[in-house]
C-alpha cells in the first residue's frame, strides 16, 4: 500500500489544473490496473469454485439415486396403470378393415402394412366389426409365435 498516499493526493488534486509528471501518471495507471485485475481474478475464482461445487452436488445426487434405486416415474393412476400394463404385454397396431370374407378379415395400416386374420382362431366375438371400421390389433410382445392375441374395435 505504498502507493495509497499518492492516490489520495491525485484524487484530491484531480479537480485542479495541476500537472503531474509522466512517472506519477504511469504509477497511478499501474496501481489502478492492479486493483481492477485483482478484483477480476477474485470473481473468476469464485465463479470457478461455484461451478465445481455445483458439479459435485449433481454427482452426489446422481450417485444417491443410483445407490438407492430411485427412478423418476409418472404418478400412477388407474387409467395410466392399465394402459402401461397393456403396453408392456402387447405390441399394439391400428388397422382399417378393408375386406371381410366369411371369418377372414383383411386390414391395412396407415403406413401400408396389411393384416389378414381369422375370427374363429381369436376366440372372441367379432360380429360388430364391419368393413371400414378401425381396429386395434394386440400382438404378444414376449412370445412372437402366438401372433395376434386379440382385436378391439376403435370408436371414432
Amino acid at each position: 500500500m505504498k502507493h495509497l498516499p499518492f492516490m489520495k493526493r491525485y484524487m484530491n488534486n484531480s479537480r485542479r489544473e495541476e500537472r503531474f509528471s509522466i512517472h506519477e501518471k504511469k504509477e497511478y495507471d499501474i496501481v489502478m490496473n492492479r486493483l481492477i485485475r485483482a478484483g477480476g481474478r477474485k470473481m473468476g475464482r469464485i465463479k470457478t469454485k461455484a461451478a465445481i461445487l455445483l458439479v459435485l452436488l449433481l454427482l452426489l445426487a446422481g450417485g444417491y439415486m443410483v445407490i438407492n434405486d430411485i427412478e423418476l416415474k409418472d404418478v400412477p393412476t388407474a387409467i395410466g396403470q392399465t394402459l402401461s400394463q397393456e403396453k408392456e404385454e402387447y405390441t399394439v397396431k391400428t388397422y382399417k378393415i378393408t375386406k371381410i370374407e366369411g371369418t377372414e378379415y383383411h386390414g391395412t395400416a396407415a403406413n401400408g402394412t396389411k393384416i389378414i386374420f381369422n375370427g374363429d382362431k381369436l376366440k372372441q366375438d367379432l360380429s360388430d366389426v364391419k368393413k371400414g371400421d378401425k381396429i386395434k390389433a394386440y400382438f404378444s410382445k414376449s412370445n412372437r409365435i402366438d401372433g395376434l392375441l386379440k382385436v378391439v374395435k376403435v370408436n371414432e
